[in-house]
């Protein structure tokens, strides 16, 4: 048996191996997606609950599926020790604090303690995230999906602008925490928002303010 042969026998069995691997992954991720799935469809059809909040539920633990947030795949990182898992939050948010001109001059640790501050939150298609006229508490970063800004006047609708993955708003909040705010923003996807409680940022930013130099649209 030549050498070649050999060889070609080791890397296919390792192919094979890795294949057969990455199957079982995926089939012990799809049996737990049907599981949750096949019990959730069935408790809301014990229950009667009516069909289209039905179709808004199964959407929701779809998207957490497809996304990769659901039980199941928040245990991958459950064994890491405090200090990675904090590196790890702080490069998924990182540059979302970043591109805030109010945060430009903040120093690494008040980063760190920024992005501890931050909580997410997942919100459904056409969801009203922030009503006009409402007191001002928190200001929002979009880590992925699509909002939609605008303000009524005169019960007349006026879009604004949308905002995408990386913007920000709300952050009238902390300039001007409990204000009112001067416009509505609405999904217009599934949405995964990062919020900062005001006064936790105002603690960590009190020098900066003035540092805030961004177009009115944003002061929601």
């Amino acid at each position: 048996m030549s050498l070649g042969y050999l060889v070609a026998l080791v890397v296919n069995a390792v192919i094979i191996g890795s294949a057969a691997t990455l199957l079982s992954n995926m089939d012990t991720t799809a049996v737990a997606k049907k599981a949750q799935m096949d019990g959730i469809n069935e408790y809301m059809r014990f229950r009667k609950v009516p069909v289209g909040l039905q179709k808004t539920i199964r959407s929701y633990y779809e998207y957490l599926w497809d996304s990769g947030q659901t039980r199941h795949n928040a245990s991958l990182f459950s064994d890491l020790p405090n200090k990675l898992r904090l590196q790890l939050n702080v490069a998924l948010k990182k540059s979302l604090i970043e591109k805030v001109p109010l945060f430009k001059a903040c120093s690494p640790a008040g980063v760190i303690a920024l992005v501890q501050n931050l909580q997410p939150h997942i919100i459904l298609p056409n969801d009203l995230i922030i009503r006009q006229g409402e007191k001002a508490e928190c200001m929002f970063f979009i880590a992925h999906g699509t909002v939609r800004v605008y303000v009524i006047h005169e019960q007349v609708e006026y879009y604004i602008i949308s905002l995408h993955e990386g913007s920000f708003f709300g952050e009238i909040a902390l300039t001007h925490y409990r204000t009112v705010r001067t416009a509505n923003v609405r999904s217009t996807c599934f949405c995964e928002l990062q919020a900062s409680d005001a006064p936790a940022v105002k603690l960590q930013q009190q020098s900066s303010t003035s540092s805030l130099n961004a177009p009115e649209y944003r002061s929601l």
